[in-house]
């Protein structure tokens, strides 16, 4: 039997970089979200004593 080697070259690079950073883009996008709704949840269960501000998310990359 032969085993057949197979190079996916430069496309492949292409394509497999462009995957990671959509899902690491996807994955930033919902921890925001979740974050927001999780400082909601917690503001409404306490409405006087929640003065939490939502942080600007590009402070986090500081």
């Amino acid at each position: 039997m032969e085993e057949t080697s197979y190079d996916p070259g430069i496309a492949g690079s292409i394509v497999f970089s462009s995957l990671t950073i959509a899902v690491i883009l996807l994955l930033i996008s919902f921890y925001r979200r979740y974050r927001r709704m999780q400082l909601r949840a917690l503001a409404e269960q306490n409405p006087r004593e929640s003065q939490i501000q939502e942080r600007d998310p590009r402070e986090d990359s500081r």
